[in-house]
């Protein structure tokens, strides 16, 4: 395992550290590892974003950059093969389970210190309530529905949740 934590020397993340850029925006570094013949991401890295470009395509996560292009990027061919990733969504939240690689990315920043509050049947990790994570996914779908899948939701006596108030 790599143990050094690299900083984009370029762009509009100059500065901040690749694992970080992987979670956050794993669209720009694959737009590097396409566009730049010279970008080349460490192990660590690399093992980071095919966890992240194969939990994308196992969970259907919606992006706005082209996936196919992201996945050609994933070296671990095999595990892109069959889905396999540590890395999961819970609801639109990121999970990572404790891994080789979480002391990296908690030094980067990558992963955010959890609320030591326990999980119960009514709230989850951060205090929200149970439904929360649920009900974020149902308005994501909806926004990407035309307004004649909205009206036949409708027509089946399904109406659209309205947005959440928090």
């Amino acid at each position: 395992m790599n143990t050094e934590v690299r900083k984009l020397t370029f762009g509009k993340y100059k500065g901040q550290p690749i694992l970080l850029i992987v979670a956050e925006h794993i669209g720009y570094i694959m737009w590097c590892l396409e566009n730049l013949q010279w970008f080349r991401l460490n192990d660590d890295e690399q093992k980071f974003y095919d966890w992240q470009a194969i939990a994308i395509k196992k969970y259907g996560k919606r992006m706005i950059f082209p996936v196919e292009t992201m996945y050609k990027h994933v070296k671990d061919k095999e595990a892109l093969k069959c889905l396999k990733t540590p890395y999961q969504f819970i609801g639109d939240v990121p999970y990572l389970p404790e891994c080789e690689l979480t002391p990296l990315l908690k030094e980067v920043g990558a992963i955010r210190k959890r609320d030591t509050k326990p999980i119960t049947a009514e709230y989850d990790a951060d205090g929200r309530p149970w439904w929360f994570g649920l009900q974020h996914c149902v308005m994501k779908d909806i926004e990407w529905m035309s307004e004649e899948e909205i009206t036949q939701m409708e027509e089946y006596g399904v109406t659209p949740p309205m947005p959440p108030m928090y």
